[in-house]
């Protein structure tokens, strides 16, 4: 998960509200310098880019590398969001839509959002049954509570401080390594986990979607590069991370993801704006990348955007979004509207 900022940010919803066409996408007329509504909400709770499919290959381009993949110092959003989604789980996580939706949480490897005390100072979460690494051993309590326990060590700086900073007893802990343990974090048996906190805290289920509270066994352990019993393959900025679906995984234990999901994952980084733009056009077909080397075409798409979806906002957040958005445009439905009252002419001018 990539996270724009400033004007890129707002450039790049304008863009996309524009391109998405719909019922609003002829609503403006040939002279209309009206702004409208706010045109970054068209496709607000929508899913883009099609109906997913189930198998296949996933492939992610990227213009920065991975901070950390360990559980225990993995804090960087787009990492955070990588390895939650496609390395390891943890207790409770968001649900995986669109919109508002996406911000509701639900149960991952636990079976509920945690049963709180009555003074909710302690937290108890079963863990689902029939859970499995990826070598076909099962994951159990004692592995999230040891993930938990190492987010500690000096040795591993960097991740989510929500145990550090609730967690009862946490006061001077520096891990598991010299044999030390949690006594507020028990394990009755190896489905569940009971956190016992130094206050109250009625929001602790939105702590356990961190990496800290995911399974690590202590026997795959290697330090900061441990990714809960997967190990990813080699990679270089120039050559891409390959990864294949674990042969542990269910779609019943995994369903707050959805039924749908790519057999193979193809992660390409160290990629210039330019580059990732150039790819995903490719990946549209040859009429598309025509269009792309047309200089009168990309006038003509820019004169759209001008009169309809980015009318009122300047010529230069239009030129900021750039060749590489623009030449998505050439299949949508707005712009082929737009495109029957205005043919192209060599008078078109940028």
């Amino acid at each position: 998960m990539y996270r724009p900022h400033g004007a890129l940010a707002a450039t790049l919803a304008l863009g996309a509200a524009g391109c998405s066409g719909g019922a609003s996408g002829g609503k403006h007329s040939a002279n209309s310098k009206e702004g409208g509504g706010n045109p970054a909400a068209a496709n607000e709770g929508a899913a883009i880019g099609g109906t997913p499919r189930k198998g296949g290959t996933l492939t992610v381009l990227s213009n920065q590398d991975f901070e950390h993949l360990d559980p225990a110092r993995n804090w960087v959003m787009n990492t955070m969001d990588f390895g939650t989604r496609l390395l390891y789980r943890t207790l409770v996580t968001y649900r995986a839509e669109p919109g508002g939706k996406g911000n509701e949480l639900v149960p991952d490897l636990a079976t509920d959002l945690g049963t709180p005390s009555a003074d909710a100072r302690t937290w108890t979460f079963h863990l689902k049954q029939g859970l499995k690494y990826e070598d076909g051993s099962p994951v159990t309590a004692q592995d999230v509570k040891y993930n938990v326990e190492r987010s500690f060590s000096p040795g591993l700086p960097g991740g989510a401080d929500y145990a550090a900073r609730y967690l009862a007893g946490a006061d001077g802990y520096r891990g598991p390594a010299e044999g030390r343990h949690l006594d507020s974090v028990k394990t009755p048996d190896d489905r569940t986990i009971v956190f016992e906190l130094r206050k109250p805290f009625a929001e602790f289920p939105w702590a356990t979607v961190m990496p800290t509270f995911a399974p690590v066994p202590r026997k795959q352990d290697k330090g900061p590069s441990t990714t809960t019993g997967r190990s990813p393959p080699a990679r270089t900025r120039s050559s891409p991370t390959r990864a294949a679906r674990s042969s542990s995984w269910s779609a019943t234990s995994t369903g707050m993801r959805g039924p749908t999901g790519s057999a193979r994952l193809v992660v390409v980084m160290g990629l210039k704006a330019n580059q990732i733009d150039d790819r995903l056009i490719a990946s549209q077909g040859a009429g598309l990348r025509r269009l792309l080397g047309n200089p009168l075409w990309y006038r003509h798409v820019l004169a759209w955007h001008r009169d309809g979806p980015l009318a009122g906002h300047g010529d230069e957040i239009v030129r900021t979004i750039g060749a590489g958005y623009l030449a998505t445009c050439a299949t949508s439905s707005a712009y082929a509207r737009w495109r029957e009252r205005h043919p192209m002419s060599a008078q078109l001018t940028d």
